[in-house]
């Protein structure tokens, strides 16, 4: 048991033996899974933590309601970067999208409904692309990213998709496909997964629209 300044709201990522997981006392940790002491402790957080963090041997990413995305060192807690979306309003936070991780990027789901492209190594923004409010998921071979969107499209684009060459959005005719009237409205802060071509929507409705992974298709809800 490890007691912390105020609520834990967010899930935990388990890791090589540690817990990562972040809170609303501005604090993110990493706690030993064997014994609940805290390898380290990250004080910096602006806005308290609602999701679960992306990790792997080299960055934790988690965000926050501080309209920030944090990226650190697994192993010391060390800040690698902070991103920060350009919105006056904290809810425009990417606070409950589940950060992903693929080609060298973060994606990232926020409420101004766009996904964000984040260099991994260094948090420099590289692409928005419109659309997709808190939804989004991942290929399972990390080489598509998926989207829904609140008033009902779902879309996918390649994860190593070229970047804009001054940043900016990205053109409709550089997705894979995008489909509309799929889900209807929804605003369901879900993470997506597909699996043997098959992409799963969770909604808002207590529903779960299976859509062809390849071409944005409906199989089945």
């Amino acid at each position: 048991k490890y007691e912390t300044g105020k609520s834990v709201l967010a899930s935990p990522l388990i890791m090589d033996g540690k817990v990562y997981i972040g809170g609303s006392d501005g604090a993110f940790r990493a706690i030993d899974l064997k014994t609940g002491s805290a390898v380290w402790t990250y004080t910096g957080v602006e806005g308290h933590a609602v999701s679960t963090p992306y990790g792997d041997e080299s960055r934790i990413v988690f965000g926050t309601w501080g309209r920030s995305l944090y990226s650190l060192d697994p192993r010391t807690g060390r800040e690698q970067w902070v991103w920060h979306v350009k919105k006056p309003s904290r809810m425009y936070s990417p606070a409950s999208t589940v950060p992903l991780c693929a080609a060298g990027r973060i994606f990232v789901a926020v409420p101004d409904r766009k996904v964000y492209a984040v260099d991994a190594a260094t948090g420099k923004e590289l692409f928005r692309v419109d659309g997709g409010r808190d939804a989004i998921g991942l290929s399972g071979d990390g080489s598509t990213v998926f989207s829904k969107v609140m008033f009902g499209r779902a879309y996918a684009f390649p994860a190593s998709v070229p970047a804009p060459a001054a940043g900016g959005e990205l053109s409709d005719d550089l997705k894979l496909w995008e489909v509309r009237d799929s889900t209807g409205y929804d605003i369901a802060p879900s993470a997506l997964t597909e699996k043997d071509g098959v992409l799963y929507i969770p909604t808002d409705k207590g529903n779960i629209i299976a859509l062809d992974s390849s071409d944005g298709s409906f199989l089945w809800a």
